[in-house]
């Protein structure tokens, strides 16, 4: 009888009522606060508004900040005179300037990156952003868009930019399809338990 009394004594100390539920369940005590949500970013670079369109998907379905990148000198609008322009930038590790941003990493938990695939790679301004920026302990995940090849080699060299992030599987989408992959983002963003 004693140790009833106790306990309700303990009970309606701690403020709950006598009502049909326990003073406390683990469901309420595993309940994620407001404030212990992910803050999200999606940053991009797109020249033809492919990776763009990518990005607003993303962002409908999940969320966050969208940051597109912009750089100070603009690419070219053809296509073999970007390839011109980006081989160096590549190759050499040429950086591509940017534009001022308005967001930073540091107030992020998660961020997508989207870029076009320029050479088998990361499109030049996302080379950029990503050096400029500290992603340790950072959740990245990629997107790209694509001429036929997938993502090649991206997803690998940003792991080597960023070896203190964790760089989650990513997707690709051929560029001239773009239109069609809105399901295929959601059932993606589902699979990495991302989504809505």
């Amino acid at each position: 009888m004693a140790v009833v009394m106790v306990a309700l004594l303990l009970c309606l100390l701690s403020g709950c009522g006598m009502g049909t539920s326990f003073c406390a369940s683990k469901q309420d005590e595993q309940r994620p606060s407001a404030d212990t949500a992910r803050k999200i970013l999606i940053v991009y670079y797109s020249r033809s508004g492919d990776t763009r369109e990518l990005a607003q998907v993303i962002q409908e379905n999940v969320g966050g900040d969208l940051l597109e990148l912009q750089t100070v000198e603009p690419y070219p609008k053809e296509d073999e005179k970007i390839a011109e322009q980006a081989k160096p930038e590549i190759t050499q590790g040429i950086k591509a300037i940017l534009k001022p941003i308005i967001y930073d990493v540091k107030d992020y938990d998660l961020i997508f990156v989207g870029y076009p695939i320029w050479r088998g790679t990361i499109a030049p301004p996302v080379t950029s952003f990503l050096i400029q920026n500290d992603f340790t302990n950072k959740t990245l995940i990629p997107f790209c868009t694509h001429g036929g090849n997938g993502e090649v080699n991206s997803v690998s060299d940003i792991q080597k930019l960023l070896p203190r992030a964790l760089v989650l599987n990513g997707f690709a989408a051929n560029g001239s399809n773009v239109e069609n992959e809105k399901q295929n983002i959601i059932n993606w963003l589902s699979k990495i338990q991302i989504g809505e």
